[in-house]
């Protein structure tokens, strides 16, 4: 039985409601002007992107973290070799750890734990890349790093790029460079 059929709101809708950053009926988030097919991938979307506190889930095998858990499984089972049964039973000790402003991650080699530079290959998603510097962008997605924020809204973003071309879609009106900022705070050298 939904939230409509009751007239009390589920804990998602509290939940977003209260942020008041974005729209329930479209389930699109104000932040990045990004819609969604549902009201579970709009609350996670902002849980696991837009929030103070964010989850990460731990390899039980590693030191590694993923802000989803299946891509500990997949990690599980790509990286450490696991068979589904495995990953199934390993499942019980993978459990979410709530990490204040993950973009603070300033470590260089942290990025090695996501990637393999001789391969050029993403370990969280298996995805291969042409150069390092594309993996280390990538990878920082994956980390939720970022560098860049815009002034009006609040978008922040690893790539200069990313940010500039936010602001052009979404505040056509404004100069991009004066709303761009670095933010020295998220920075990671990678």
């Amino acid at each position: 039985m939904n939230s409509k059929s009751t007239g009390q709101l589920s804990k998602r809708e509290k939940y977003l409601k209260l942020r008041g950053d974005c729209d329930l009926n479209e389930f699109k988030c104000f932040k990045c002007n990004t819609s969604f097919n549902s009201l579970k991938t709009l609350h996670f979307h902002m849980l696991s992107i837009h929030a103070e506190n964010r989850r990460y889930y731990k390899c039980p095998v590693c030191d590694y973290t993923f802000v989803q858990v299946w891509c500990v499984n997949r990690h599980l089972m790509k990286v450490h070799k696991k068979t589904k049964e495995e990953t199934d039973g390993l499942k019980i000790k993978i459990k979410p750890t709530t990490t204040a402003k993950p973009g603070n991650i300033k470590s260089d080699d942290h990025q090695y734990k996501y990637a393999d530079f001789e391969k050029l290959k993403c370990l969280c998603c298996s995805r291969s890349f042409s150069t390092p510097a594309n993996l280390r962008r990538h990878v920082a997605r994956h980390l939720g790093l970022t560098r860049f924020w815009c002034k009006l809204c609040n978008y922040k973003t690893f790539n200069h790029s990313d940010c500039l071309q936010h602001v052009k879609k979404i505040h056509p009106t404004q100069d991009p460079q004066s709303l761009v900022i670095k933010c020295s705070e998220h920075s990671v050298n990678m």
